[in-house]
């Protein structure tokens, strides 16, 4: 008798001890890394991207996190969790060799056993616009390759999971001081490259930029929805409050699209 309520009391304790450890709750968590974008800069109240290199950044109400979590919430309110945390300045080969990617790919196998689903998004590429060698042939494969290696150590980090889903990112155009010569013939080749063939970058589904083209179409720098009064020189590059309202509209609608059953 005594031996069966020993044997009873050790399985409970074992349940209890591991089976409830690894519980995962029904929430999607939504990771960007990314450049100044996903630090929100050019919008109401958040720090330059002077102020964000010393550490002493200020994060105004409508970044673009912020917005995607309200646009997340407006369609299943706690259901989502953004997790979006920006490098201002930084290219896709900088995130690729950084200590930052490493952490995030910790973060990204680590929450595998906490969430229903991981969605991650690597948004890099708006300053290798500006890199040497943008305007000659081949420029958009490199970033490509690039974005794909990210992508595969991130895929890597958690094995053959279908709850794990990658979001690709086009590229905007840029008018500041620092774009010397015209890029747009890379923008646009890479960008449709990404956009036929997603696993191209080892992506699931890329954001749809054909569908806002107040943001990605070649004159779009000059629109209403991007910072004309930016500081350190960069008026031209980043959103404004509604500018970021619109990306949290495109990359909500990727991880809406993502969520359904049909994409496991």
């Amino acid at each position: 008798m005594y031996t069966k309520i020993y044997f009873t009391f050790l399985f409970a304790a074992c349940f209890l001890a591991f089976g409830c450890r690894h519980q995962r709750s029904d929430k999607i968590l939504v990771i960007f890394r990314g450049d100044s974008f996903c630090s929100g800069i050019g919008s109401s109240g958040t720090s330059s991207s002077a102020t964000f290199s010393t550490g002493e950044q200020v994060e105004g109400p409508n970044t673009w996190g912020k917005q995607l979590q309200h646009c997340l919430d407006s369609i299943n309110k706690g259901k989502y969790v953004v997790d979006m945390v920006g490098y201002p300045g930084q290219t896709s080969n900088w995130y690729l060799h950084s200590s930052e990617f490493q952490e995030a790919l910790k973060q990204i196998k680590d929450s595998m056993d906490n969430y229903s689903m991981v969605v991650f998004c690597p948004e890099f590429g708006t300053n290798d616009e500006v890199m040497p060698g943008v305007d000659k042939p081949g420029y958009a494969d490199t970033l490509l390759s690039k974005i794909y290696s990210i992508n595969k150590k991130a895929r890597n980090a958690v094995g053959d999971n279908t709850r794990f889903k990658i979001i690709g990112y086009p590229l905007t155009n840029r008018g500041d001081k620092y774009a010397k010569i015209n890029t747009d013939n890379f923008r646009t080749l890479y960008n449709s490259m990404i956009i036929k063939a997603p696993e191209s970058i080892g992506a699931d589904i890329v954001l749809n930029y054909q569908k806002y083209p107040e943001l990605f179409s070649k004159d779009a720098h000059k629109g209403k929805f991007i910072n004309q009064n930016d500081s350190d020189h960069l008026s031209g590059v980043h959103p404004n409050d509604a500018g970021y309202g619109v990306l949290a509209k495109i990359a909500a609608d990727a991880v809406i699209k993502m969520s359904k059953p049909d994409m496991h």
